[in-house]
């Protein structure tokens, strides 16, 4: 699930609350990883595009794996989440029960 919302409006707060009612269910924070990454203030667009490619295959595995994952992120484009799905990937996983939705 993708919460999408402008800086500062309570997504990631939203996030880690819904990730409490459903066990293994992972609040997952670009931001946070971005951060994690050595030197990212040096060159954050460069930290910003790897940290989203971390994200994106952290989420493949914990959906490959049946939980949910909560992503809260401001997208200014509404087309990132069609141009990042595999359409291969996605009938995959909904060929395991794996509930994808893509907004």
């Amino acid at each position: 699930m993708l919460i999408n919302g402008a800086p500062g409006s309570g997504k990631s707060t939203l996030a880690h609350r819904l990730a409490q009612d459903e066990p293994l269910t992972l609040a997952l924070d670009i931001d946070t990883l971005k951060h994690s990454l050595g030197g990212w203030d040096h060159d954050p667009t460069r930290a910003g595009l790897r940290a989203r490619d971390l994200a994106l295959a952290v989420a493949r595995e914990h959906l490959r794996l049946g939980s949910t994952v909560l992503v809260a992120q401001y997208l200014a484009q509404a087309t990132f989440t069609d141009e990042d799905a595999d359409p291969d990937e996605v009938a995959q996983l909904r060929s395991h029960g794996i509930d994808v939705r893509l907004v």
